[in-house]
């Protein structure tokens, strides 16, 4: 597309777009917005005028990091303030343009979101149940060989003291 880089994303364009460089400067051409930048480029066939002074040709790139207002004027206008003022007319859809202007400047003013890869893959960690506490140890009578109790003192059948 006339006026854009190879490779570069245009979002919107206008063949019949004027621009008001003065009072008494009318330039024909072309106007578009790309993710970074608005562009207008003169377009080969220009008024007398315009065709002396060797316009063809001339662009005009307005970063819209540095655009700080758009909106629409009387009719089919669109006004974008930057570094100075620009005045756009004669396309279509005026409304349109400064909605895609701001979208653009929007999306610009975004972090870019880089890929992150998922981690590696880690299989699930395994359930183990707690050991099992070690079985008390048996105590029995020492006199009538009677199981005892584990805080027993003395042995519930004959009465003997467990040691």
């Amino acid at each position: 597309m006339s006026g854009s880089a190879p490779g570069e994303t245009v979002l919107r364009q206008d063949h019949t777009t004027s621009w008001a460089m003065s009072t008494f400067r009318v330039v024909q051409g072309t106007l578009i917005l790309t993710p970074t930048t608005l562009r207008f480029v003169a377009g080969r066939f220009q008024g007398i005028a315009e065709a002396l002074r060797g316009t063809a040709g001339e662009q005009v790139t307005i970063p819209l990091a540095t655009v700080t207002r758009v909106e629409k004027g009387f009719m089919a206008i669109v006004k974008v303030q930057a570094d100075r003022e620009y005045d756009f007319r004669g396309m279509s859809d005026a409304s349109g343009w400064v909605a895609a202007i701001d979208q653009a400047r929007a999306a610009a003013r975004q972090p870019a979101q880089t890929y992150a890869p998922p981690p590696a893959y880690a299989p699930p960690p395994t359930y183990s149940p707690p050991p099992a506490a070690a079985p008390a140890a048996r105590r029995f009578c020492t006199a009538c060989g009677a199981p005892a109790a584990p805080q027993a003192r003395f042995c519930g059948g004959c009465g003997a003291p467990i040691s």
